[in-house]
């Protein structure tokens, strides 16, 4: 029943997709459709999201739809579907092996949750009533969550877009390892996606080329251009070809069911083409990062199955010999072709020449974006600024040297975005739902060393998470998703290998016990680092009742959050300068010489406390349909004094009187409250204006 109900909720912020128009009304019908079937069929939903999401994004900008969250849309029906499914007693007795992965889902999640409610309780400053609070996040939930930019709940998307993707990964695995859906099937999907993507973004490319005015600019556009189509971001998009590329070469060098040697072998023709195309894609996107991780990745890999593939009885001795032979090339030319590339970043060989990427111009950019976020960690070590803040504080803690370029941006360095907003605690809690994966992951890769995909999967995942160095791909929902599903698909393919027989067992082969020796070698510091996790997950007894350490520790992680979120958010509210602090509004606007900036649904400033009288522009405006009346709250400390109707399009001077507030604040909290919002993108179409707009309220005077 919690089951249920947990996927039911998640319903709440599809309804503001579902009952806008600014959305395609075939989008809706595909999101309920595609819910019932994660109820009936989670393996078929899980297969179809995997393959729609990177392209979400891309899908509406083919449209001319608005750009509307309609990835993590897709993801919210489908983890609503699926946890549903998951109610339904398991097919299999297959559970997940040790060390467990809950604990630190739950450490980070809580941390993550905290955070977001600290950044709630801040926004209710001013106010001694929070119902009135309540109710506006549940229309921001209900009714703009998907369809406009987040504005002041910014904190909530972010947390969001974290704990789906945990939970992406716990219900891939759980439906994966029970039956319901095949690993390899789910391996296939992602290795799909990747190959359309890459598909897409090389015919873009060669179209962009075709137009050159001449032969030599032709021929320089195919070396020199750097593009990217289905994600804006190039670097998330390198990271997340990179990822791709390692599940469609581990689906070209499989050769597990050997039954019909002509298909296998066609499957194999398609799969290494599908390799090459994905890695020429990555290349065309600019990441120097991706390119130097598939590198990387490659090097070891081949050291790690090289001698395992050529002593296993599955393949003949020529084969072996040659196989062998091949890897152990594959990882000398690995070691070389990264060696050349950094020999020639490192003194100026760029294959993509510009004065904005030049080599020692991108390192020092990236130093000082690591300066930045070790700053931001500094200024809050222990629980950061805040989840989805970084970009908003980034501005204080930049180095001049970059600070006049960006003013404010994200750190390019997903561990330090994840440690500037969450601190060392979300940080260290991260890291550690991580390395268990990686450990869970690496022993099922040493328990069956002939599988393949396993093998190309953890390259894929160590790959992308070797990107996080210099990007931030995880801020990307079209990517940071894909990564979620490819590293559930993985723990329930490792924990299928891992599982011990129903039956007595053989005794192993000697090239098993071989292989597994060698990856248990390659992975041998996340197997050390994991002997003090898997203690956590070890069953413990009190007075003869048995529970298990993790809950304690959750449990006591939860509690100690949930009493440092007011004394949290009380620290924070007494370092804001609530003079210049407001949220709900968009910048700043000038016509006809009035200033003015337009609202949201709910918009918030704050006045001296001594002030007694308040003078407020305020104008709405009809256009298109949205031609019925404006009204306009007032609100003051959480309660509503003042209200009227905006009929036209004229500026309306409002005075109000200031009632006595109680002296231990230090300022005077005002919300201007609009119904109905309206959005340009809904009424126009096309994607130039996706904001949720109110009323436009001039500069504020307050008077004794």
């Amino acid at each position: 029943m919690t089951r249920r109900l947990g996927g039911i909720a998640l319903l709440i912020p599809l309804l503001s997709a579902l009952s806008t128009p600014a959305i395609p009304l075939g989008f809706r019908i595909l999101l309920v459709a595609l819910w019932v079937t994660a109820i009936a069929r989670p393996d078929w939903a899980i297969t179809a999201v995997i393959v729609i999401v990177p392209f979400a994004s891309w899908l509406f900008v083919a449209f001319d739809a608005p750009p509307v969250r309609s990835a993590e849309a897709l993801v919210l029906v489908v983890l609503s579907g699926a946890i549903i499914a998951a109610a339904r007693p398991p097919r299999t007795p297959l559970e997940g092996q040790r060390p467990a992965l809950g604990p630190a889902a739950g450490v980070f999640s809580a941390v993550t949750c905290a955070s977001a409610a600290v950044m709630l309780q801040v926004m209710q400053a001013g106010t001694h009533a929070p119902w009135p609070f309540l109710r506006d996040v549940l229309v921001f939930l209900t009714r703009d969550y998907l369809v406009g930019p987040p504005g002041s709940f910014a904190g909530v998307a972010d947390a969001a877009l974290l704990l789906e993707g945990i939970g992406l990964a716990f219900l891939v695995a759980r439906h994966a390892r029970d039956g319901v859906a095949r690993p390899a099937q789910l391996f296939a999907a992602i290795g799909l996606a990747g190959a359309l993507a890459a598909a897409l973004t090389l015919k873009t490319f060669v179209t962009t080329a075709l137009e050159a005015a001449s032969v030599r600019e032709f021929f320089w556009r195919l070396a020199f251009s750097r593009m990217t189509v289905h994600v804006a971001d190039a670097n998330a998009a390198g990271s997340f070809f990179a990822m791709t590329a390692w599940v469609a070469l581990a689906f070209a060098a499989n050769r597990r069911h050997p039954r019909a040697p002509r298909r296998l072998a066609l499957g194999h023709g398609l799969w290494l083409s599908a390799a090459a195309l994905i890695l020429s894609a990555m290349w065309i996107t600019g990441s120097r990062m991706a390119v130097l991780a598939v590198i990387g990745t490659l090097g070891v890999v081949a050291m790690t199955v090289s001698g395992p593939w050529r002593k296993s009885a599955v393949l003949g001795t020529a084969r072996r010999l040659w196989l062998a032979r091949a890897l152990k090339g594959a990882m000398a030319g690995a070691i070389v072709a990264g060696a050349l590339l950094l020999a020639a970043l490192a003194i100026g060989l760029d294959p993509r020449p510009s004065p904005a990427r030049s080599t020692s111009r991108m390192l020092s950019m990236r130093a000082d974006f690591m300066v930045t976020g070790l700053r931001m960690m500094a200024s809050a070590p222990i629980f950061g600024v805040g989840v989805g803040r970084y970009f908003e504080m980034s501005g204080r803690f930049m180095p001049p040297s970059i600070y006049w370029f960006y003013f404010h941006e994200n750190a390019h360095n997903n561990f330090l975005q994840i440690g500037g907003e969450l601190g060392l605690a979300g940080l260290a809690a991260f890291v550690w739902l991580l390395a268990v994966a990686a450990i869970r992951i690496v022993r099922g890769a040493g328990a069956d060393p002939g599988d393949r995909l396993l093998v190309g999967a953890l390259a894929g995942l160590g790959a992308f998470v070797a990107t996080w160095m210099t990007s931030h791909p995880m801020l990307v929902a079209e990517v940071a998703y894909p990564f979620w599903m490819l590293l559930g698909v993985a723990l329930a393919r490792a924990d299928g290998n891992a599982q011990p027989p129903l039956a007595s067992p053989d005794v192993p082969s000697r090239a098993a016990s071989i292989a597994g020796r060698r990856l248990s070698i390659a992975g041998r510091p996340l197997l050390i680092a994991g002997r003090p996790l898997s203690i956590v997950g070890r069953p413990l007894s009190i007075v003869g009742r048995p529970f298990r350490g993790a809950h304690v520790l959750v449990g006591a992680v939860i509690a100690v959050l949930a009493v440092s979120v007011p004394v949290r958010a009380k620290r924070q509210m007494a370092t804001i300068d609530f003079g210049r602090f407001s949220f709900g509004f968009y910048d700043w606007e000038q016509e006809d010489g009035q200033r003015f900036r337009w609202t949201s649904r709910r918009a918030t400033f704050f006045i001296p406390l001594n002030a007694r009288e308040l003078h407020l522009p305020v104008r709405a405006i009809h256009v298109g349909s949205n031609l019925a009346p404006t009204d306009v709250s007032i609100a003051i400390g959480g309660r509503v004094f003042h209200r009227l109707r905006l009929p036209n399009d004229e500026w309306v001077n409002v005075r109000m009187r200031l009632p006595l507030l109680p002296e231990d604040e230090a300022f005077q909290r005002i919300d201007i409250i609009t119904e109905p919002t309206w959005s340009p993108a809904a009424l126009f179409g096309g994607r130039s204006d996706v904001r949720v707009l109110g009323v436009q309220v001039g500069e504020p005077v307050t008077g004794p």
